[in-house]
């Protein structure tokens, strides 16, 4: 996935990733909402087309969901999975769960 890229580049130059979690829909309710209620039917259909579009060089199949989840959770469990020095290979797997 696209980790595989980060670290071809910091093999090759002398740089530092620091991955910072934000929550792009705050409101969004515990159990999410669906995407239907959010965006229109040719808006998703554009969203996943693009988002199917930018996957391909990275080897990326993603997943069409029905609803947008709330990433609260998640979130707080990857500066946990930070803390204990696991941060990249927790992000790769909710990244894959979630998305593919």
């Amino acid at each position: 996935m696209m980790m595989r890229q980060v670290q071809a580049l910091k093999q090759e130059f002398d740089i530092v990733d620091e991955w910072v979690s934000f929550e792009s829909h705050p409101e969004t309710p515990a159990d999410g909402v669906s995407l239907e209620s959010r965006f229109s039917s040719a808006t998703r259909e554009a969203m996943m087309e693009r988002l199917s579009e930018m996957g391909v060089p990275y080897g990326i199949t993603f997943a069409s969901h029905e609803r947008l989840s709330n990433s609260r959770l998640a979130l707080e469990a990857s500066e946990f999975a930070r803390e204990q020095g696991k941060f990249h290979s927790f992000h790769n797997a909710v990244f894959r769960a979630y998305f593919t």
